[in-house]
């Protein structure tokens, strides 16, 4: 079989496949290792398969993503951040940032007590 008819017959299969509820990451390897094994011949397709899938899961980049998240989920529920943020604050009080922090909790606390979300023309000329 010529490779063009078998990869219109295998888009066929897949979309088949999907139709009958298969998760389309389940049918595009289905189907590819399949066209791939009438093509190239059964052990080679199943070496080519052993080879992807050890490079697929050796990659140590893939492992950042999830430890980065959990890394901030410690981060903030320790309260490290609270408290290195007020560390910062504290030794920069004296600098422009400290003055803006302080007119920003000025306001969010005027706005807490008296239940407004404040005129953003007003806000601006405070600025």
């Amino acid at each position: 079989m010529d490779p063009f008819t078998l990869g219109l017959v295998g888009l066929v299969v897949m979309v088949g496949l999907i139709f009958l509820g298969v998760p389309i990451a389940i049918s595009l390897g289905v189907v590819g290792l399949a066209g791939n094994a009438i093509l190239t011949g059964l052990p080679r397709s199943g070496m080519q398969l052993q080879l992807v899938v050890w490079e697929m899961t050796t990659n140590f980049l893939l492992i950042t993503v999830p430890l980065f998240i959990f890394m901030g989920q410690l981060v903030f529920h320790t309260g490290i951040a609270r408290d290195m943020f007020g560390a910062v604050y504290r030794r920069g009080r004296h600098r422009e940032f400290g003055r803006v922090w302080r007119r920003h909790r000025i306001e969010r606390r005027r706005h807490r007590h008296h239940g407004q979300h404040g005129d953003a023309r007003d806000a601006a000329l405070r600025l």
